[in-house]
C-alpha cells in the first residue's frame, strides 16, 4: 500500500481456489459492488448476498453465516449439486431470433425511422407521439405495409414504443435510450458506429463463422491483411470506429482523472489507435498532452483527415505514425525508448495474433517511462468466464479477422504484463457490460 500498490485488485487473479464471497445487504461501509466485482475476478468463486446484513455479519448473522461456511466447506453440497439448484437457464428462442431484432434496428437506421419521430415529436406541440404519416413522409424508400411491419418489430424489441391515439391510428414515441443513443441530433449518438461496423462489416463476415471455426480461415487474415487488401473497408471500418469510441474516450477519462493530475504535460502514445478519438479526447481534456497515434498506413490516413477537423490548439497536438503494432522491429527503430509517459491499447490485444502480445506488451514497456502507466482497454470476459454477454460476443466476432487472437480474460493479460516487467495491474469495468481496462505502471528506476 505503501509503495502505491492495491493487494486486492492487483493480486485477486492469482486465487486459483474455491473461494466463498459472503456479504451483507445492508453493508453501509463496503457497497455490493465491492462483492460482485471481488466474485467476477476469483476463477470458482460463489457469492452469497446475506438480507438484512451489515459489516459485522458473522456477528449478527451468525447462524446463517456458520451454515453457509459449513455448506461450501462441506463434501455434503457438491458443487454439481449446486450448480444444477441454481444455474440459468438459456433463453433459446431469444437466442436463435435475436439477429432479427438487429437487423431491424439496422434497417431503422438506415431508413432514418427515428429520427422522423424524433423531429415529428420535436415539432409537435405536445412534444409526444409521432403519428404514422409522418414517420413515412420522412423515411428513406420504405412506405406502407413494409414500414408497418419494420415498426412493428421495433416495437416488439422495445426501440419505439407505440399507442392507438383517440381516433383509433397508431402513434409512436422514443424511449430516452433509442432518442439519446440512435437519433443523430444527439450528443450520444452512435448509430453510424452500429449500421457501419456492426452490421456492415462483422454480420458479413459472421456469416462463415463455421468455417472460421473449421480450420481458422477467411477471405482476410487479420486486420492488417484485411485493410491491406480493401482500403474501403478500412476507412469505412475506421470512420465508423470513431464514431463509437469518442464517447468511451471521455469515459476512459472520467474513471481515470488520475492521468491528468499525474501527467499534467503527458506525452501518450496511442497504440492502434484507429481514428485518432482516444487521443483526441485526451488533447481535448488535458491541455498539456501531447499524443501519437499508431496504426496501420491506411487508417491513419483516414485518421488525419479526422484530426483536420479539430480545432488547432487540439489537432497541433496530435501526431500520427504509420507502424504495424505487431512488427517489434520497427517499433525499436522508430520509438525512442522511454519517451512516452502513458501508452494506451484499446481493442489491440484482441485483435492480433496472441503470439504478438508478448512482443506488443514488451514494446510498451520500453516505450514508456520510469513509473509510466499502461491501459490496456479490450473486450475482457471476466476470469469467472460468465460474461459481461457482449464481451464474449465481441470475441466471437473477432475470431472472423483475427482467427488466431486470444480469448481474452485479465489474469492472462496481466500475467503476461507482470513477465515483462509491469506492476501494480489494476482491473476496471469501462464500457458497463462490455469492456474492461487493465491499468499497470513500469518500475520505478532504483537509482
Amino acid at each position: 500500500f505503501k509503495r502505491g500498490g492495491d493487494v486486492c485488485l492487483s493480486e485477486m487473479h492469482r486465487i486459483a481456489c474455491p473461494t466463498l464471497v459472503l456479504h451483507g445487504s445492508d453493508d453501509v461501509i463496503c457497497h455490493e459492488d465491492h462483492a460482485r466485482y471481488i466474485t467476477r475476478c476469483i476463477p470458482n468463486a460463489l457469492l452469497e448476498i446475506i438480507s438484512g446484513g451489515k459489516h459485522n455479519l458473522h456477528m449478527k448473522h451468525a447462524d446463517k453465516f456458520r451454515t453457509l461456511v459449513a455448506e461450501f466447506l462441506s463434501d455434503d453440497v457438491t458443487e454439481a449439486t449446486r450448480d444444477v439448484v441454481d444455474e440459468p437457464q438459456p433463453d433459446i428462442d431469444q437466442i436463435a431470433y435475436g439477429f432479427m431484432g438487429s437487423k431491424a434496428l439496422f434497417s431503422a437506421l438506415r431508413a432514418g425511422v427515428f429520427d422522423a419521430i424524433d423531429s415529428a415529436t420535436e415539432a409537435s406541440q405536445h412534444g409526444s407521439y409521432a403519428s404514422f404519416e409522418e414517420i413515412e413522409s420522412s423515411c428513406d424508400g420504405i412506405r406502407g405495409e413494409r414500414l408497418r411491419t419494420l415498426l412493428s418489430a421495433c416495437v416488439a424489441v422495445q426501440l419505439i414504443h407505440r399507442k392507438i391515439d383517440e381516433s383509433g391510428a397508431d402513434a409512436f414515441r422514443l424511449p430516452k435510450a433509442s432518442a439519446d443513443q440512435l437519433c443523430k441530433r444527439s450528443r450520444r449518438y452512435w448509430g453510424d458506429y452500429l449500421s457501419m461496423q456492426v452490421d456492415g462489416q462483422f454480420y458479413n463476415r459472421l456469416a462463415d463463422i463455421d468455417g472460421t471455426m473449421r480450420d481458422g480461415t477467411q477471405a482476410s487474415h487479420g486486420y492488417e491483411s484485411w485493410f491491406a487488401s480493401d482500403p474501403d473497408a478500412a476507412a469505412r471500418y475506421t470512420m465508423a470506429q470513431h464514431n463509437g469510441s469518442l464517447a468511451t474516450a471521455y469515459a476512459l477519462h472520467k474513471r481515470l482523472p488520475e492521468l491528468g493530475t499525474k501527467f499534467p504535460s503527458m506525452r501518450m502514445l496511442d497504440v492502434g489507435g484507429g481514428s485518432g478519438a482516444f487521443s483526441i479526447a485526451t488533447a481535448r481534456k488535458i491541455p498539456g498532452a501531447t499524443t501519437v497515434v499508431l496504426d496501420l498506413p491506411n487508417v491513419i490516413e483516414t485518421a488525419k483527415e479526422i484530426i483536420s477537423q479539430e480545432e488547432e490548439s487540439v489537432r497541433e497536438r496530435i501526431s500520427t505514425l504509420a507502424l504495424s503494432a505487431t512488427d517489434p522491429g520497427r517499433w525499436d527503430a522508430v520509438v525512442d525508448e522511454g519517451s512516452f509517459d502513458v501508452v494506451l491499447m484499446s481493442y489491440v490485444s484482441g485483435s492480433v495474433p496472441s503470439v504478438a502480445l508478448t512482443s506488443l506488451y514488451k514494446n510498451a514497456h520500453r516505450a514508456l517511462k520510469p513509473n509510466g502507466t499502461l491501459v490496456v482497454h479490450d473486450f475482457f470476459v471476466d476470469n469467472d468466464g460468465f460474461g459481461p454477454t457482449n464481451a464474449a460476443l465481441w470475441a466471437l466476432a473477432h475470431v472472423t479477422v483475427n482467427p488466431e487472437g486470444m480469448g481474452l480474460v485479465p489474469r492472462r493479460v496481466i500475467g503476461m504484463l507482470g513477465e515483462e516487467g509491469f506492476v501494480a495491474p489494476r482491473v476496471y469495468d469501462l464500457i458497463p457490460g462490455m469492456t474492461q481496462m487493465i491499468v499497470a505502471r513500469k518500475k520505478q528506476s532504483v537509482s
